[in-house]
């Protein structure tokens, strides 16, 4: 019995030796595995910065590409429509060989005077019209450039009322089917060397010059701009003094592609 007793009381302080050993070790253990998980979870909010980062660089991106497609004299970078003549015509072809952009329509618009588009009595004034119409974008024309030519049958030596009631025509007409659109008035080009397109007279660039800027300075929606010219004698067509020949045509669509590209 005295034995025994004595055993124990060996036993009990090597057991609690034991079980102070297991406790330090499981408080090593759970401060070992709590001190694992910092660094995870401040890896996690790192990863959690980088989305920020990269919306910053997608918002710049966007901001860019909005910038490019403002380019332009006031029409975006959709399709211009064009109310003219021959020559306007002309301009705009050599503006489709020079232009990246290709804004202009062209084509079909010979004897397009100022009265053929602004007064709806004459049976090609429908015609014209319907050019404009054909090739106007299902969305509707971003601008249109309207360029002056007036014979010497229209403007009889001087800039009249008649002629400004053509110009207001034809800009209703433009916004009926667009409204708001920038509509950007020049006369017809002008010639240098003493040249004088007898179509227009002697006068002619000269009045057409001078409906421009009253249009741009009375009518709502109208602007001015481009004036194409002056075109000299080695840029005409062969035998007559109005219309631009190749070489010509390409100085004239260098002009537009100044303005509109």
């Amino acid at each position: 019995m005295e034995m025994a007793k004595r055993a124990r009381m060996i036993l009990w302080p090597a057991l609690a030796a034991v079980l102070l050993v297991t406790a330090c070790s499981g408080t090593t253990t759970a401060t070992t595995t709590s001190s694992t998980e910092p660094p995870g979870t401040s890896t996690t909010v790192a990863d959690t910065t980088t989305p920020p980062t990269t919306a910053a660089t997608t918002t710049s991106t966007t901001s860019t590409t909005a910038a490019v497609t403002q380019e332009g004299a006031g029409h975006g970078s959709g399709i211009i429509g064009i109310v003219g003549c021959s020559n306007s015509a002309m301009a705009a072809a050599g503006y489709e060989v020079v232009s990246a952009k290709d804004y202009l329509t062209q084509g079909g618009l010979t004897g397009g005077s100022i009265a053929v588009w602004g007064n709806p009595g004459p049976a090609r004034y429908d015609r014209y019209w319907g050019l404009y119409d054909d090739r106007r974008p299902t969305d509707g024309y971003t601008a249109t450039w309207f360029q002056l030519c007036i014979r010497t049958t229209e403007h009889k030596g001087s800039f009249n009322d008649e002629i400004k009631g053509w110009i207001q025509h034809v800009v209703d007409q433009i916004h009926e089917r667009d409204p708001g659109i920038p509509i950007w008035i020049s006369p017809v080009n002008s010639y240098t060397d003493g040249l004088v397109c007898p179509t227009i007279g002697e006068e002619g660039a000269a009045i057409a010059t001078e409906a421009a800027d009253w249009a741009a300075g009375n009518v709502s929606g109208v602007e001015r701009g481009p004036d194409l010219g002056p075109i000299h004698a080695d840029e005409l067509d062969p035998g007559e003094q109005c219309h631009p020949n190749l070489t010509g045509q390409s100085a004239l669509g260098e002009q537009l592609v100044a303005f509109f590209d």
